[in-house]
């Protein structure tokens, strides 16, 4: 089914944000996170990313708990793909407004979770992403997901989780050296033993990052 024929709701929430009606689109968008087709929930929870990232206050709305329930979301939603939309949404979230500490750390526990142990490879990566992006911004709240992006660096068996977890230690290393230090000998290492050449790249760069933060010091 495609996410804009028929009756489908996000049609109807996309007519709704072009009349810019905002709440009413996301409350549709948020009922739309429990529709039977996956791909229809993953494209809900791209777009409630999107808007959350033009419009803050849809987050902090009490009436709306739109953070909530994206949470629950990407803890129950048996789907994959939805989990790693989901994970994308919560990035945006995180880094387009001025959330609260409490709700940041939240994003991050959830995020953690999803890297460390979701069956699907694209959730992982983008936990992993979206880690780095947050830790870039906020390096004193991302202490405790560096044993778990360094661990997915280290074992994960796919590429793009590993791929994306160097670029989290570099995004959040060119911010807090001294705090990815201890995980350089796992980037070194990388640099001659991933077989993939993608991750190698993103291995460098990561070292690249961190060396000239320590040099910017």
């Amino acid at each position: 089914m495609s996410v804009l024929n028929g009756d489908n709701p996000v049609r109807k929430a996309i007519a709704y944000i072009a009349e810019n009606n905002t709440d009413g689109a996301i409350k549709i968008l948020l009922e739309t996170l429990h529709h039977e087709d996956w791909s229809v929930r993953s494209y809900a929870a791209q777009i409630i990313g999107e808007l959350g990232k033009i419009n803050p206050e849809i987050i902090t709305s009490g009436d709306l708990n739109v953070l909530d329930k994206l949470i629950d979301i990407i803890k129950s939603d048996k789907d994959g793909w939805v989990r790693e939309s989901t994970a994308k949404a919560l990035g945006k979230l995180a880094n387009s407004t001025i959330l609260p500490t409490a709700d940041l750390k939240s994003i991050i526990e959830v995020l953690n979770k999803i890297l460390e142990s979701d069956e699907h490879d694209g959730a992982r990566g983008t936990a992993a992403q979206t880690l780095g992006d947050i830790g870039y911004k906020n390096p004193d709240l991302i202490v405790y997901s560096l044993p778990i992006i360094s661990r997915r660096l280290k074992k994960d068996s796919s590429w793009i989780v590993r791929y994306y977890a160097a670029y989290a230690l570099g995004m959040i290393g060119s911010k807090v050296p001294k705090k990815v230090e201890k995980y350089i000998y796992i980037l070194k290492d990388m640099v001659e033993n991933d077989p993939d050449p993608g991750v190698k790249d993103s291995v460098k760069e990561a070292l690249k990052k961190i060396s000239e933060a320590f040099n910017a010091e």
